[in-house]
């Protein structure tokens, strides 16, 4: 279900009211505040139903009054609260490697190659799959249509991972979420030797 502008303006001054505790007036419709906060609103209305469609607004906003004493709409596009949020989430699940998850994810590379078993050659040319600058993979990852481990196994399998190559070749959107994997791979890499499947 894709959220409203309206929707995201009381998600916010609900996290607002919760984090402060103090009392805040919430519209029961439209959107109270100056049109430079209106366009503000709409744009991160548009980010929660793209890019950041797996971020929970409330939860975003919360971590935003937690970072900043004065958060507020100018600082809606802060990119330390994408990483904190996503490393929160992140820490939750450290240790969550899930074989559902990742048998979903080998599941779904074979529907797209259109093969009945994975090998390094599959691995390998799914690897080099890109539509314009961005390597299919790594869409499919910010999907949700492969999870970390399935990453790093791709990795470990083609012995391609290099730090350098998730640092230049995306843009400022994708690096938040995948510092999580550059910064955490030895860890997901032990998992996966932990359970056999490199």
């Amino acid at each position: 279900m894709l959220h409203t502008p309206e929707q995201i303006y009381r998600t916010f001054l609900n996290a607002k009211k919760d984090f402060t505790g103090k009392s805040v007036k919430i519209p029961q419709d439209g959107i109270k505040t100056t049109p430079k906060n209106v366009d503000i609103i709409e744009r991160v209305t548009d980010f929660f139903n793209t890019k950041w469609h797996n971020i929970d607004p409330y939860q975003y906003f919360l971590k935003g009054f937690e970072l900043y004493k004065t958060f507020n709409y100018d600082k809606f596009f802060k990119e330390d609260i994408v990483r904190n949020y996503i490393q929160s989430k992140h820490n939750e699940r450290l240790n969550d490697f899930n074989k559902h998850l990742f048998d979903k994810s080998v599941e779904y590379v074979k529907v797209l190659l259109e093969v009945e078993n994975l090998t390094e050659e599959h691995l390998e040319y799914y690897f080099t799959l890109s539509d314009g600058y961005e390597q299919i993979y790594l869409k499919d990852y910010l999907k949700g249509f492969i999870d970390k481990y399935f990453v790093v196994y791709l990795l470990e399998k083609i012995k391609r991972y290099d730090i350098q190559m998730y640092k230049n070749h995306f843009n400022e959107d994708m690096k938040g979420y995948l510092t999580l994997i550059v910064e955490n791979y030895d860890i997901y890499r032990r998992k996966l030797l932990d359970v056999g499947l490199i």
